[in-house]
């Protein structure tokens, strides 16, 4: 049932002060939670940011601080991993709709799921979680703001006027398209949010800048920083004056274990890209040795590539060794599927894996290594996918020899190409991101190209680029036909499928 607002002078004097003191709201909404020191900072910026832009919009005179503030666009923060971002953008939404009057919000992502699975699911929780209003045991917030996929809203107001929205990015529109975006808000309190910012396109931003014109416009950038470059990036390099800035070290934060930072330490190096991001929240260096460059992987991860459905099935199969585990990695065109993975090192079980796999994704092609244990495997798979099967050795002399020292920078080389070319999309895989971070190029005497040794691949990472080897393989000869020559071809190959898995279903029937 929807609840009539009536405000007693104490609590519009409550909700005057909160305006202003973000950290005090917080305090009295979830008195049982407590901030970190970097969440507080937060919180107390947000306040100095809001009051001096009160201030100025009812005709005060303004500090020389406030003179600072008023000119800043709104708050971005730069990030490591696990230092709380998601929680403080759903208190930042919840606490805009809650003090001030028919505010606007108007929240993005990268990803449909990042912002209704992470953030839309984040504010579900806090809103939840907000302290009990007498002894009813309803929740206040619960109370006051209604919930749904893609809106929070004021209960009064029935989703009009009062209300938070969820706008995801379409990636394939053009730029004028994604613009739109976030196009279209206008309202004295209106608040722009957009989480893991450093993954959004630019055109996104463009409307931001130009609908600040209100009483209270501002936005907050929220972000891990994957990229080199971007919107996102320039708010902490040449467009930092235009922002309140922050970057939140995990190594200073409350809520990362000593264990947590250690462990990035000792498996990546302090020196590592993925120490930078995940950790020190700055964004990756790229040297003139790096093979694929951070942004392009980052983009690759977002990328929504829909496979012609003439192209192939293709797998390839790294087969671990050592106590490495077995990998598949499975592509269709330019997309690169979640992989399977196996820990058996029984060369038996391994085989028939591989075999059931492949025929259950009816599949075309599997690329498999031939060293160790790999030849017997590869050998039987051979006999039982007759012509469809490619053995793979890195070591072997690469097509291109006046320029790769081996089959395996070859390979590297083909994948660059796809990630440079924007064809092909690779699964949100953190070991898999992982990997293509830390793979760089070295030059032979000869003056020939190669790939950083596995070995220091393995002292790097603390264990086999599996997954990255297992998607190379699929790129062993990227010129082979790797679709069906015509409709036609794929109509009869289709038919013949399905006429087969037909007759399968009608003998088991009859068994």
């Amino acid at each position: 049932m929807a609840t009539k607002l009536k405000f007693s002078k104490r609590e519009i004097d409550s909700v005057l002060h909160w305006q202003r003191n973000p950290r005090d709201w917080f305090a009295a909404v979830w008195p049982e939670e407590t901030l970190t020191v970097q969440q507080g900072d937060y919180f107390d910026e947000l306040g100095k940011l809001i009051g001096a832009k009160l201030d100025l919009a009812e005709g005060k005179v303004l500090t020389e601080e406030q003179k600072v503030y008023v000119k800043k666009i709104g708050i971005s923060v730069m990030s490591g991993n696990g230092t709380g971002k998601d929680f403080v953008t759903a208190i930042t939404i919840l606490f805009f709709l809650y003090n001030f009057a028919n505010p606007k919000i108007p929240c993005t992502a990268p990803s449909a799921h990042q912002l209704k699975d992470i953030v839309w699911a984040e504010l579900a929780k806090w809103i939840r979680k907000s302290r009990k209003l007498d002894d009813s045991g309803v929740p206040l917030l619960e109370k006051l703001l209604g919930w749904q996929a893609e809106t929070v809203f004021l209960r009064e107001k029935k989703g009009k006027e009062w209300f938070a929205v969820a706008r995801s990015i379409n990636t394939k529109a053009t730029p004028d398209e994604q613009a739109e975006t976030l196009a279209g808000f206008h309202e004295d309190f209106m608040l722009f949010v957009v989480d893991e910012a450093s993954g959004v396109p630019d055109p996104v931003f463009r409307p931001i800048e130009g609908s600040l014109t209100g009483k209270l416009n501002i936005a907050v950038l929220i972000f891990n920083p994957t990229r080199t470059g971007g919107y996102a990036i320039k708010t902490h390099g040449e467009d930092a004056p235009r922002w309140v800035c922050m970057r939140w070290n995990a190594e200073e934060c409350e809520r990362v274990t000593r264990e947590h930072i250690e462990f990035y330490g000792e498996k990546y190096g302090e020196d590592s890209n993925t120490y930078r991001i995940r950790i020190l929240g700055l964004p990756p260096i790229v040297d003139g040795n790096t093979l694929i460059p951070p942004d392009w992987i980052h983009d690759a991860k977002l990328r929504d590539i829909e496979p012609d459905p003439r192209d192939y099935v293709v797998k390839g199969f790294d087969i671990g060794g050592g106590g490495d585990p077995s990998i598949i990695a499975t592509r269709k065109g330019g997309k690169v599927y979640p992989f399977k993975i196996n820990t058996t090192p029984d060369s038996n079980v391994l085989t028939d894996w591989a075999y059931m796999d492949f025929v259950n994704a009816e599949a075309n092609l599997l690329y498999g290594d031939v060293k160790g244990i790999g030849w017997a495997i590869m050998g039987n798979l051979r006999k039982r996918l007759s012509g469809k099967v490619r053995s793979v050795d890195a070591n072997s002399t690469p097509l291109a020899k006046e320029r790769f020292l081996n089959k395996r920078m070859e390979m590297a080389w083909n994948v660059r190409m796809a990630f440079e070319n924007k064809e092909i999309s690779i699964p949100d895989d953190i070991e898999l991101i992982d990997e293509l971070l830390a793979l760089r190029t070295e030059e032979t005497s000869r003056g020939l190209m190669k790939l950083v040794s596995k070995d220091k691949l393995r002292v790097e990472l603390g264990r086999s680029t599996n997954r990255y080897d297992a998607i190379a393989m699929t790129y062993a000869y990227p010129n082979m036909e790797m679709r069906y020559e015509d409709k036609d071809d794929y109509d009869d190959e289709v038919e013949v499928r399905r006429s087969a898995s037909v007759g399968d279903s009608r003998s088991f029937m009859r068994a």
